[in-house]
């Protein structure tokens, strides 16, 4: 799994850098996420450049959530478009996490 990460006014902003989360890739993009987001209870996932996302990958994103809210913190989606975006407001996503058209956005309401 292909990220960068990078911390803005405490918060942890990352920066997927693949098109796709599916079974094929799911397991690791996990792994890897919650490792990074283990010192940070706020945090953003840039998902850009996100082409495809299949129920792997919403369960990987779910996960990753939980463990931010067990820590007393959250995770913020960012930059998610179609065909990725109609996914998640088709299965509700939307109404789980927070979702903002930018990264600018979502680390500027944890301020608030």
């Amino acid at each position: 799994m292909d990220y960068n990460a990078r911390a803005e006014n405490g918060v942890l902003v990352i920066d997927l850098l693949e098109e796709n989360i599916d079974a094929g890739n799911a397991k690791r993009f996990k792994v890897e996420i919650l490792k990074v987001l283990e010192p940070y209870p706020k945090a953003v996932l840039n998902l850009s450049p996100i082409r495809f996302m299949d129920s792997s990958g919403l369960g990987a994103m779910i996960s990753c959530l939980r463990r931010q809210q067990e820590a007393d913190g959250d995770l913020k989606l960012a930059g998610l478009k179609s065909p990725a975006l109609d996914l998640f407001r088709l299965v509700r996503m939307d109404r789980i996490f927070e979702l903002y058209d930018t990264v600018e956005d979502a680390v500027q309401s944890y301020e608030v």
